[in-house]
């Protein structure tokens, strides 16, 4: 006679937090013996009513990986294959962003979310995966010459247009002087004319 092979099965919330809380159907619980006899098993996870907020639902994880389309809140599962622990993530819906010039004297830096220009450029909040638009505004005699997250270069267009990572994000926009050129311009017939320079809105003779 064959013997259905049973394996122990766990689902908890990830230990790291306690913002949500995973079930197995609708009893509630979070842990139980499960057997090939009692295939299919619904898990959903739920963000606690107090953090609906300013948390959300992210994945979940099987022995702590990940695994394919698992960004469903409610998943079934057919098949028992061994031993194994579904975790729910949750993560923050908000995350702080922070944006500066590498120096005010060499140019300054402008930040839009979701097509709302701020009227700063740190402290931010912002939730995740949201659009946004860096631009920089160099001063006379220096350019922009790229983004940067810590040492990391992100890129050196401006302006910039990014997803807001799902972290706290901290971005710089470094400014570097151009060198400077020498122009000399003489007149040799001094009855001639007069020779003008143009620099900018200045006419110089």
């Amino acid at each position: 006679e064959a013997v259905v092979q049973q394996y122990e099965w766990q689902m908890s919330t990830v230990s790291s937090n306690s913002f949500g809380v995973a079930y197995i159907g609708a009893t509630g619980t979070t842990t139980t013996l499960w057997t090939e006899a009692y295939l299919p098993y619904t898990i959903r996870a739920e963000v606690k009513t107090e953090y609906a907020e300013t948390y959300k639902f992210k994945k979940w994880l099987l022995n702590g990986y990940d695994f394919a389309n698992n960004t469903s809140p409610t998943l079934q599962l057919t098949s028992i294959e061994a031993n194994a622990v579904y975790q729910a993530v949750f993560i923050p819906i908000n995350y702080t962003l922070n944006v500066s010039s590498s120096n005010a004297d060499h140019g300054s830096v402008d930040v839009t979310i979701r097509g709302v220009k701020q009227v700063t450029t740190t402290g931010l909040t912002v939730a995740g995966l949201s659009d946004v638009v860096l631009s920089a505004t160099p001063v006379f005699g220096y350019a922009l010459t790229g983004w940067y997250s810590g040492y990391s270069l992100l890129s050196s267009a401006n302006p910039l247009s990014l997803t807001m990572p799902e972290e706290d994000t901290t971005i710089q926009g470094v400014f570097v002087e151009l060198e400077k050129a020498s122009l000399s311009v003489t007149k040799t017939n001094f009855s001639m004319g007069i020779v003008k320079l143009f620099h900018l809105s200045n006419v110089m003779d």
